[in-house]
């Protein structure tokens, strides 16, 4: 009787663990970008900003700036394109909400229109890959 060897599976490859992001920096542009943000929606006049919609925007924002530092890209050469659209994107939302505050509805459409500001070009080095969700 011969004695049957078990199949060996094909060696996989490791994944490289991502790289480590110091969450102060993402923490530092996501406040760049709510500055910028209030500057736009304060542009059109005195609205304020619900904490719901606040919220909406870290969420929808942080993991395309992680992604961004992730791939190396530098905030410093993509910072000056991403606060205008934050501050379109202020102005969006101001312009969307019928009320004195600014709730997560007009923060959902005005971040869906900031995906299309021509100030937020395809990725690539200084780009507005920080602007994308």
């Amino acid at each position: 009787m011969t004695k049957s060897t078990p199949r060996s599976r094909p060696p996989t490859r490791a994944r490289k663990p991502p790289k480590p992001i110091d969450e102060l920096k993402v923490e530092a542009i996501l406040q760049d970008c709510a500055i910028a943000v209030g500057r736009g929606v304060g542009h059109r006049g005195s609205k304020e900003v619900s904490f719901e919609a606040s919220e909406f925007w870290r969420r929808k924002f942080r993991p395309g700036i992680i992604g961004a530092l992730r791939e190396g890209l530098s905030w410093q050469k993509a910072r000056k394109n991403a606060l205008i659209v934050a501050t379109h994107m202020g102005e969006a939302a101001s312009d969307l909400e019928p009320t004195q505050v600014i709730m997560e509805a007009a923060a959902k459409a005005a971040a869906e229109a900031a995906q299309t500001d021509p100030a937020c070009p395809p990725p690539a080095p200084g780009s507005g890959r920080f602007c994308r969700a």
